[in-house]
């Protein structure tokens, strides 16, 4: 690749991990830089793993703004990036939900809607992309429904009570006989 390029990029990843809230003017700017370089196949590579690397090294807060700018690009562009974004984009896509919180997560729902309302990508791919939704969500509640186990708390032993005093048995613990009345069941 060319120096003139490859700093091209360089600028390019800079001004993207640079966005602290999405900014429709600076996305609008990344999406015709991309639109410039459509020919280019080894710069249009670098823009995606540009993008794709920004939302694997996003903060939680900060993984959609990558993904609008790759929207954007697919949506106002379309062509090479489309088939490119497509090879990595479940898992980027996923990998990025599972880490978002619930707001956060809504929009990366409202997003996947704008495909399939557009076609943007195949319905098979955006089909697993909700498939892994689902799983990553399920996941979730499962381990915040799971029961977790009582730990045994030590008593504090009175004055003058210590080992000696009850025939040099342990203080008793909190949550010793739940724990036997569940190993009996």
């Amino acid at each position: 690749m060319d120096p003139a390029a490859l700093e091209f990029l360089i600028n390019y990843e800079q001004e993207l991990r640079a966005m602290n809230r999405p900014d429709k003017a600076i996305i609008n700017n990344l999406t015709m830089l991309a639109a410039d370089y459509i020919d280019n196949l080894p710069v249009c590579t670098g823009i995606i793993r540009a993008v794709e690397r920004c939302v694997v090294d996003a903060v939680p807060q900060r993984k959609l703004i990558p993904l609008y700018v790759m929207d954007s690009i697919i949506k106002n562009v379309g062509k090479i990036f489309t088939r490119l974004f497509l090879q990595n984009l479940i898992e980027i896509f996923c990998n990025a939900f599972d880490v978002v919180d619930n707001q956060t997560r809504a929009s990366f729902i409202k997003l996947l809607d704008t495909w399939e309302q557009q076609g943007v990508f195949a319905a098979d791919r955006l089909q697993q992309i909700r498939n892994r939704l689902a799983e990553i969500l399920k996941a979730g509640a499962q381990q915040q429904a799971a029961p977790r186990p009582m730990q045994p708390v030590p008593l504090p032993v009175p004055v003058g009570m210590g080992p000696g005093h009850n025939g040099g048995a342990a203080p008793p613990q909190l949550g010793h006989n739940m724990q036997q009345q569940q190993q009996q069941q």
